[in-house]
């Protein structure tokens, strides 16, 4: 019992000292992929600063659905009206994506 405990401080102490630091310069490090994304805006979450799209496929990339997408331009974010038809640009490092220069659909 004696061996559980002293094992359970370690691995909760040593455990409190990881970030994620490291896991952000991992990303920071890889290739930043772009790709085109054609849509709809579904709803606005505003707390997150995310969109909701409708969209077409995304060639090499995904195929559609209707998912959000981070925003990182608060003035972006904020031209953004539900129902309306964009395109933007699908940024992608590692495992994070976001929506960069978005612009309504003539």
């Amino acid at each position: 019992m004696k061996h559980f405990a002293a094992l359970a401080f370690l691995l909760l102490f040593g455990l409190a000292g990881c970030t994620q630091t490291p896991r952000q310069e991992a990303q920071s490090n890889q290739p930043i992929e772009t790709h085109a994304l054609k849509g709809e805006v579904v709803r606005l979450e505003g707390e997150t600063q995310v969109v909701v799209v409708k969209h077409e496929e995304i060639p090499g990339w995904m195929e559609a659905m209707t998912m959000g997408f981070p925003v990182k331009d608060k003035a972006a974010f904020e031209t953004l009206k539900p129902g309306q038809k964009i395109n933007a640009e699908v940024k992608v490092q590692g495992d994070e994506f976001w929506l960069e220069k978005i612009t309504p659909q003539p």
